[in-house]
């Protein structure tokens, strides 16, 4: 599943929660093709997902890059935090957010920060700790909405074997509605004996 299957889950976890995205409309991959052998490095993934609350219910443009590439240069002008060494330019993995009052960066396993701010926070490992503590019902990266984000994971890697292609998707009736052969990549023939049941 490439990089983004490795830890997309992790770095879009983040965005999901606070935006309360669902499974998204349509992803598309504007980097390479894997290969017989492994999928390709350098990723583009480009989603849609529906709007929410959070977003003034306008639908919200999620973009994923690996590899050797980075957001296009304005992004990277607008996601610059200066406050010592530490914080200077973008972090080698995370997400940015641009928002209608300003940007935050969340540099992957790191507390995130408003560009010229600080936010204090309380780390996973912490939240998992009290949760199992029962200090906490749960943690904030929890599975209520887990399979949306998976999901959003996964199509992302379909889409690395369509390059510029966008992929219509009907999350309720659990297809691509517009490259027929794209569904093709979304069950698995299980060994006899190994079957999943409702796969």
């Amino acid at each position: 599943m490439g990089t983004f299957g490795d830890i997309g889950c992790h770095i879009y976890d983040p965005v999901f929660k606070p935006l309360a995205l669902t499974a998204p409309l349509s992803v598309r991959s504007d980097g390479p093709l894997p290969n017989d052998h492994s999928w390709a490095t350098d990723a583009i993934i480009d989603s849609i997902f529906p709007g929410t609350a959070f977003t003034e219910e306008k639908p919200v443009r999620v973009v994923w890059y690996d590899g050797d590439q980075r957001p296009p240069q304005e992004i990277q002008d607008a996601a610059q935090f200066v406050k010592g060494e530490k914080f200077k330019g973008m972090p080698d993995q995370g997400s940015i957010f641009l928002g209608t009052k300003g940007v935050m960066i969340l540099p992957h396993v790191s507390q995130p920060r408003l560009v010229g701010k600080e936010i204090e926070g309380e780390s996973h490992w912490n939240q998992f700790i009290e949760t199992v503590l029962g200090n906490r019902p749960n943690t904030d990266a929890n599975w209520d909405y887990s399979g949306s984000l998976t999901e959003a994971v996964l199509l992302g890697s379909v889409a690395t074997c369509f390059p510029t292609q966008t992929l219509a998707w009907d999350a309720a009736a659990v297809e691509l509605t517009n490259v027929a052969e794209a569904n093709a990549l979304l069950k698995h023939a299980y060994r006899k004996g190994r079957e999943v049941a409702g796969l």
